[in-house]
């Protein structure tokens, strides 16, 4: 072989050479790329699920401050009374707000509804007289224990009454 042709040849092996080593570096630096856009599209996919649970602990603060979340803790209850009596749910408050009661009652002027509670150092207690289908509603402060009483003070007749409680908060 003439010395042209065997220079030659090695100039094609030295150029194959880089090729394969130029191909290996950008294969790698590729995957690294890669990665690291994956790595990314992590970060960005748990900040938007970090600010979509923050948003919605937000929402959540946003009624609790507007008194726009409520449970309802008896819904449509109809309860009957013997004369001078009187029929009572316990619930809990864990925050302040106020409770609607709602009371669909047989009696005329002979039924009322009381809240009693303890919380934050002071005792509630208020009885409203209510009429038919009457909504009244009692402010409430956090307490573990919050009594709702549906009574009928008439003393001769019994009365059937027909009870919402909505706590809102």
């Amino acid at each position: 072989m003439s010395e042209k042709k065997v220079v030659g040849r090695r100039i094609f092996i030295a150029l194959e050479i880089v090729c394969i080593i130029l191909l290996a570096c950008l294969v790698g630096a590729t995957s690294l790329f890669q990665s690291q856009i994956n790595d990314k599209d992590n970060t960005i996919s748990t900040l938007k699920t970090t600010n979509t649970n923050l948003q919605n602990q937000v929402n959540v603060f946003t009624e609790i401050l507007n008194l726009a979340k409520k449970d309802v803790w008896v819904n449509g209850q109809t309860v009957s009374q013997s004369a001078n009596s009187y029929t009572g749910w316990t619930f809990e408050a864990d925050t302040a707000g106020y409770v609607a009661v709602t009371v669909l009652t047989t009696a005329t002027n002979d039924t009322y509804v009381r809240v009693l509670y303890c919380g934050f150092g002071v005792d509630y207690d208020r009885q409203v007289t209510v009429h038919r289908g009457l909504q009244v509603n009692f402010p409430v402060l956090p307490s573990p224990q919050v009594e709702i009483r549906v009574g009928n003070t008439n003393t001769v007749d019994n009365a059937t009454e027909t009870v919402t409680i909505t706590y809102w908060y």
